[in-house]
């Protein structure tokens, strides 16, 4: 293994034999485990955009893939770090192999680092798909509900009450998401934190199940 040359702060290792550390890798067994945790999201919209994430194509001067480089960044600006590694095509590693070896890279380092499959970050994890809005009215009467929409499906609302708290109203909501979506439901996805300002006004609407007060921080509306 060598240090990638590149300019940027980078964790990458290249593998110029693309041997890597896998000699083969079931390709079959790796898609099977990638697809049953795919959601639709507008930057991965198909199962086929979803399998290649992260993943660069390495082409030669006649435009020909030569290899595959999976890359995922962490961070912004001077703080910026990024992982990669390169598995080339040769002799004894064919083109579907490569990036087979290149998705199972990609897989290990998103376990590794905290990022839920087909998720932009670890914080975008504990989002179970693109679209949705927590919405709590800014004047009295004071309404709150879950919006969901993706153009091409049905939109959804749930809204909460008194009888109808901040958690139940969110099992529902994604429950009826999931079943537009054909998916199967999250085992352990929690709703997303409440700004501070939407969190007084679902006070004093009397909207149960809220989530303690100290765990409240800013988040997007």
């Amino acid at each position: 293994m060598r240090r990638c040359c590149c300019e940027r702060q980078c964790k990458c290792a290249e593998d110029p034999a693309g041997t890597g550390s896998l000699t083969r890798v079931s390709q079959d067994k790796s898609l099977a485990d990638s697809d049953s945790k795919f959601v639709p999201s507008a930057r991965w919209p198909t199962i086929e955009t979803y399998r290649k994430r992260r993943i660069t194509p390495l082409r030669d001067k006649a435009g020909n893939t030569v290899g595959f480089r999976p890359v995922i960044q962490q961070g912004w600006g001077a703080s910026r770090v990024i992982h990669s590694t390169v598995y080339r095509i040769n002799e004894v590693i064919d083109e579907s192999t490569a990036m087979a070896m290149a998705q199972d890279w990609r897989d290990k380092k998103e376990r590794e680092l905290g990022i839920a499959q087909g998720q932009l970050s670890a914080k975008a994890s504990t989002k179970f798909t693109s679209g949705v809005s927590l919405v709590v009215s800014k004047k009295p009467p004071y309404r709150a509900y879950w919006k969901w929409y993706k153009k091409g499906y049905q939109k959804v609302t749930v809204y909460m009450s008194q009888t109808k708290g901040y958690l139940t109203s969110y099992k529902e909501f994604v429950n009826r998401v999931c079943t537009i979506l054909e998916i199967s439901v999250p085992e352990d996805i929690a709703p997303s934190l409440p700004l501070a300002t939407q969190y007084n006004r679902l006070r004093e609407m009397g909207i149960p199940e809220l989530p303690e007060r100290r765990s409240c921080k800013r988040s997007e509306d």
